[in-house]
């Protein structure tokens, strides 16, 4: 009995740790750890495939696509060595220049750290100033890679931390920290730059708002140079191969792993989680409760935490994190995908300009100014979907780093991912999905317009669409 309530206690083997939820962003990585290190741990999920937020899809026959996720950005990360990922067959390929933009003027520019040469030729091409000012920086962020990636990623957060974080970032640049600090991302690029396109190029992988909001002073700017520490490349065989590696490593090393069993309820005492109740439907000890002898772990996102906790019970525990977890907000970064089969890669105007485009895997749309991105970030700010279309698309063709995802005849998918505000909601905040149901097309074909412009041909090379 807890807390008064009768539960059906499971007759079963001890865990030290209860996982709920196989995420790849955090329950496979956490019980991983915890079981190498020696726990017993029981991790639980409620489908049947676990990693379902990196899931990949044969969209077109041996044509693959991973919907919900683009390019991979964890080849820094400490796990492939601890885990030795590597050793269930997990590769990662890193492009040598992984970030760019094709513009309207049919010009393109990709850059790297991998390839310095090669970057600072092209930067040249638009000004030989900013190509200076690249060889300028490149030399300390290199130096200055594996601390940053250990003190943003792989450590846990605290002032200190941040505050070194800054010095650095300022330094990189050339710039006093203090100056730096007062910056948004905009101003920093045009202290910077002359150039609109390296300006561009640099500021898109930040405008998802990973590090903090562009437009806001020091986490703008800090915002626009922590992206270059998260290089974006493939795994092999697309990314959900990293969701099978994590759970053979798992099982390996003499982890549970319980699918189809949703949990119903966190079991808490005094304050401390104590273990879960499954659902009456769960193929796995329906109706019964598994208890943990140090700790739960929930994965399942805020809210839904809140929920198999109980508002009362974390209320009480810590008032403040339950503040927290019951107004998380995460719709204000919206975006939506679009997925088409291709028979080939499309065929860039811009590659007249610079090939490189087609040796790239993952890649943004540029505008005509650097003014018009700023326009375009006030709109995307209040809401404006009009103003807001066409504005930040991100864009993944796998197949142009890891082979393996072409299909037989030759057919390649081709993923675009665009920020835009939800401008329909219900009373609750949520979008209106039936309307979203039917303007998603009209989206989709405004989409193939555009892309049309900078890729003639575009439409007549799509076998099939995923939206």
């Amino acid at each position: 009995m807890v807390h008064g309530k009768e539960y059906k206690m499971a007759e079963m083997q001890e865990f030290d740790v209860i996982v709920i939820g196989a995420g790849l962003a955090g329950g496979l990585p956490a019980g991983n750890y915890l079981q190498k290190a020696g726990a017993r741990v029981l991790m639980i999920d409620a489908n049947q495939e676990v990693g379902t937020h990196c899931k990949s899809n044969e969209f077109f026959p041996n044509a693959m696509c991973t919907p919900c996720a683009s390019g991979y950005f964890g080849g820094a990360s400490p796990m492939w060595e601890d885990l030795g990922l590597e050793d269930y067959g997990l590769k990662y390929v890193l492009p040598k220049r992984f970030f760019g933009a094709f513009f309207p003027d049919h010009t393109n520019l990709f850059i790297g750290p991998v390839d310095i040469e090669g970057s600072v030729q092209d930067i040249a091409r638009f000004s030989q100033k900013d190509a200076d000012k690249f060889v300028e920086i490149v030399g300390p962020f290199m130096e200055a890679y594996v601390e940053m990636n250990e003190l943003m990623f792989f450590s846990p957060p605290n002032p200190r931390n941040l505050t070194r974080m800054y010095e650095t970032m300022a330094e990189i640049v050339g710039l006093p920290v203090d100056m730096f600090a007062d910056m948004n991302g905009f101003e920093l690029l045009d202290v910077l730059f002359e150039d609109h396109r390296i300006k561009q190029v640099l500021l898109q992988p930040g405008v998802t708002g990973i590090f903090g909001d562009p437009g806001q002073k020091g986490q703008g700017a800090f915002n626009v140079l922590a992206a270059l520490f998260v290089p974006s490349g493939q795994l092999l065989a697309t990314n959900h191969s990293k969701v099978h590696a994590l759970v053979r490593c798992f099982l390996d090393n003499g982890g549970t792993l319980w699918r189809n069993s949703a949990v119903t309820e966190i079991i808490t005492e005094n304050g401390i989680a104590k273990g879960v109740r499954l659902s009456d439907n769960a193929v796995m000890h329906p109706g019964e409760t598994i208890m943990a002898k140090h700790a739960v772990i929930s994965n399942v996102g805020a809210k839904l935490s809140l929920d198999l906790i109980g508002e009362d019970t974390m209320q009480l525990a810590d008032p403040l994190l339950y503040t927290k977890m019951k107004y998380f907000d995460n719709s204000s970064r919206a975006s939506s995908v679009t997925i088409w089969a291709l028979k080939g890669q499309p065929n860039w105007k811009s590659a007249a300009h610079s090939p490189y485009i087609h040796k790239s895997d993952f890649f943004y749309k540029g505008k005509n100014s650097f003014d018009e991105w700023k326009e375009w970030y006030m709109a995307e700010k209040s809401g404006d979907p009009e103003k807001a279309f066409s504005g930040w698309w991100e864009m993944l063709m796998p197949a142009a780093l890891d082979p393996v995802q072409t299909s037989p005849e030759g057919v390649v998918t081709f993923r675009l991912e665009e920020i835009m505000p939800f401008w329909w909601r219900e009373g609750d905040g949520f979008p209106k999905m039936e309307r979203w149901d039917d303007e998603k097309w009209n989206l989709v074909k405004k989409r193939e317009d555009e892309l049309e412009l900078y890729a003639p041909g575009f439409k007549d090379q799509i076998v099939d669409v995923l939206a």
